[in-house]
């Protein structure tokens, strides 16, 4: 399942710098850009269709509305830092519309010092000198990696779907609903979806809601057939049929396993 981060693809000035030990994260989807600097150790990466191995001091750079993932195999730690366009505007202008092939590269000596310094050791940090930072290590990636002119951007219409389930999957969602609304013909939406996600939008908003409510069990008191229909569904009867056909387990099982 594909995760739409709404949170990094709606908030103002986002800079959200984490660090992880033995990172690896699921396929996921949002509208700011990801920068992943590895400190030890290596991490996969998986952009689109493609896959690369990043070392210590390497950087990847995930360009707006691209699905990407990792996955660790061996011991790692890797910052992570999400930023919106409107930190790097100019270079938001620049590379919109672009496709990065490669989008792997290394900081020269100074730059990377200079970034892991204010940045990631750093607690406070200042807003303006965050845009210096990125800005420094924007134009190491545009130095560095190739930048080209890429076709009908795919990935745009793959996000407003995934935005289209989170902003109303409470409600009855349809393809043909989704379709009048976003502007496509539904069977072209149904294409770029099944070939993006791997399942049809029908089983992904399932999952979605399941999700929803795997939350809602754990960190609620409400009853399962509120919870339910919070989520969209339509009834209990639908609801525990397709929770026990995704996790194994009725929704009374899962939340009385996860206390």
């Amino acid at each position: 399942m594909i995760l739409y981060q709404k949170a990094n693809s709606s908030v103002s000035y986002n800079n959200d710098i984490r660090v992880y030990e033995n990172f690896e994260y699921i396929p996921h989807l949002h509208r700011d850009f990801e920068l992943v600097y590895v400190l030890s150790g290596e991490v996969r990466a998986f952009v689109e269709e493609r896959e690369f191995t990043l070392r210590e001091g390497e950087m990847l750079l995930v360009l707006s509305n691209l699905i990407h993932s990792y996955v660790c195999e061996s011991a790692n730690r890797a910052a992570v830092h999400v930023f919106s366009a409107d930190n790097v505007p100019s270079f938001a202008r620049a590379v919109s519309g672009k496709y990065c092939e490669y989008p792997v590269f290394r900081c020269d000596p100074d730059v990377a010092d200079y970034y892991k310094r204010c940045c990631i050791e750093k607690e406070e940090r200042s807003p303006y000198a965050l845009k210096s930072y990125l800005y420094a290590v924007c134009a190491q990636f545009t130095a560095k990696c190739s930048i080209a002119e890429r076709a009908e951007e795919k990935s745009d219409i793959l996000h407003r779907m995934l935005a289209f389930v989170s902003e109303h999957f409470e409600e009855n969602v349809t393809l043909s609903r989704m379709a009048s609304e976003l502007g496509y013909e539904a069977h072209y939406l149904s294409r770029v979806f099944s070939r993006a996600v791997g399942i049809n939008i029908k089983n992904y908003i399932n999952l979605y809601r399941v999700d929803m409510a795997k939350n809602l069990l754990v960190s609620t008191n409400r009853s399962v057939t509120d919870i339910a229909l919070a989520c969209g569904f339509q009834s209990i009867r639908n609801f525990n049929r397709v929770f026990l056909s995704e996790t194994g387990v009725t929704p009374q099982d899962y939340r009385k396993n996860s206390v």
